[in-house]
Parts: C-alpha cells; sequence; structure tokens
C-alpha cells in the first residue's frame, strides 16, 4: 500500500484564502497493479488563477482540481517506464493512478537546465 495525500476544498474559496480553506486527506492506495495501469508520484502541482473563480465548494472528499507533473514510480503500462515525466490532470494530490495511461501526456526527459515545472 502507498500512503496518499489529497487536497480537497469542501467550502470553497471566501474572500482572502487562507490554511483553513483547504484539508489534507489521507488514503491507502493498493500498489497492486493491473495490465496498463500507471502508478504516478507528484513533482509539481499547478497553482493557477482560474482556480479561485472555479473555486466553488468541490466536497469533502473530492480532490482539489488542477494539472500536475509528475514521476512514474511503479507500472504495468509499456509506452509509460518507469521515471517517465508526465502532465495530467490529476488534482492536487501526492500519487495518482491511471487506468490506461490515455489521461497522461509524456514530458521529453531532457529538458536541459530548464525545470520540468515550465
Amino acid at each position: 500500500m502507498v500512503k496518499i495525500r489529497h487536497w480537497t476544498l469542501p467550502n470553497g474559496f471566501k474572500a482572502q484564502v487562507t490554511e483553513n480553506d483547504l484539508k489534507l486527506v489521507e488514503e491507502d492506495l493498493s500498489e497492486d497493479l493491473q495490465q496498463g495501469e500507471v502508478l504516478l508520484e507528484s513533482v509539481y502541482l499547478s497553482v493557477d488563477p482560474y482556480m479561485r473563480i472555479h473555486g466553488d465548494p468541490i466536497g469533502p472528499h473530492k480532490t482539489m482540481f488542477g494539472e500536475a507533473c509528475l514521476k512514474v514510480i511503479k507500472t504495468r503500462n509499456g509506452e509509460f517506464p518507469l521515471g517517465t515525466l508526465v502532465l495530467t490532470n490529476s488534482g492536487w494530490r501526492s500519487h495518482y493512478l491511471s487506468k490506461d495511461g490515455k489521461d497522461l501526456r509524456s514530458i521529453p526527459y531532457d529538458l536541459g537546465s530548464l525545470s520540468p515545472s515550465v
């Protein structure tokens, strides 16, 4: 099992955003992957201005939306070997399980001096 953390936005944003607007939730995620699945760990999470506009309450157990840069840490999908960097709309979470890889977009591994955050 992998202990994952994800952030929820139970009450939406009010005026000035505070730490109390977000809630950190922990859950267990099985590492037993089925054929085609990819287990990823977040490297960077997106924080964008549009999130405030669409920041209506998303529910106490739903993950805060947003794009992330993630790294493959376990795979049963030949298109995404270990260490591959990808982008996907996984939201604000420490780990993400892609069922078939169709929601993942590979990032070129050699970006030179650029960070994958760009």
